[in-house]
């Protein structure tokens, strides 16, 4: 069995434990199913704090997934307009200054599991953000409102452009 599956097996069962929600659930065979399953139970988890321990097993398993992504630093994206790039890819692999989360109106994010939007992206590895040197120094969470529109309505007309 391989490390990352180890500790995968380590952190679903412990999750499992913590939350009854989840007791009936019966857990998938294969790894892919496996690390899908525990992204979508630490998506649900409410903020809360976490034994050392399991800090220690995620920053593991992130560790050794990041070895496998490659990291994208921002001096390498193009300007598409003054102050401007568009990009498109995972945001976890990004060697910026900072990103922003888009909130709700509690700032509590999403808690859909496994959806992909960028709450859960950053949640999924919120830990290993804060201490690897390839990532970001700020998470910075927003709420956005309709005067934001114009902004949105400007990137997707940059990107339609390009």
């Amino acid at each position: 069995m391989k490390k990352k599956e180890i500790l995968v097996d380590q952190l679903l069962d412990y999750f499992l434990k913590e939350d009854t929600r989840f007791l009936n659930k019966k857990t998938p065979k294969n790894y892919k199913e496996k690390r899908t399953f525990l992204r979508g139970i630490i998506n649900l988890r409410p903020p809360k704090e976490l034994k050392e321990e399991i800090l220690r097993l995620e920053d593991q398993l992130l560790k050794l997934e990041l070895k496998e992504k490659k990291i994208t630093e921002v001096s390498k994206i193009p300007l598409i307009e003054k102050n401007i790039c568009l990009w498109q890819g995972d945001i976890t692999t990004l060697k910026i200054g900072a990103i922003v989360n888009a909130g709700n109106s509690q700032l509590l994010g999403c808690f859909l599991p496994n959806h992909s939007c960028i709450d859960n992206a950053i949640h999924t590895v919120r830990k290993y953000l804060k201490i690897h040197p390839n990532s970001f120094d700020q998470i910075v969470f927003n709420v956005f409102t309709r005067e934001d529109k114009e902004i949105y309505e400007r990137c997707f007309k940059i990107k339609k452009n390009n």
